[in-house]
């Protein structure tokens, strides 16, 4: 299976519940998927928007590794 990003459409009510929950979709990937790089993002609306647009747009996603606090945009 070929995957190189998904997300969920639902907004979560905090930040900090989306960073629980990323925790849990890194371990269960890593588990499913263990060639995955596990890269997982909590983020604004406006964050959120620009990655979508750029991806529906065509933009292929690149890997930042230890680059936790790099925003999305500039790995577009």
């Amino acid at each position: 299976m070929e995957c190189s990003t998904a997300w969920n459409p639902t907004p979560y009510d905090s930040k900090f519940e989306c960073e629980i929950s990323a925790k849990d979709t890194v371990r269960e990937l890593s588990t499913t998927f263990p060639d995955s790089d596990g890269e997982v993002y909590c983020l604004t609306k406006d964050e959120w928007n620009t990655w979508k647009n750029a991806i529906d747009s065509g933009v292929i996603p690149r890997l930042q590794k230890h680059r936790l606090n790099q925003s999305p945009e500039q790995s577009i």
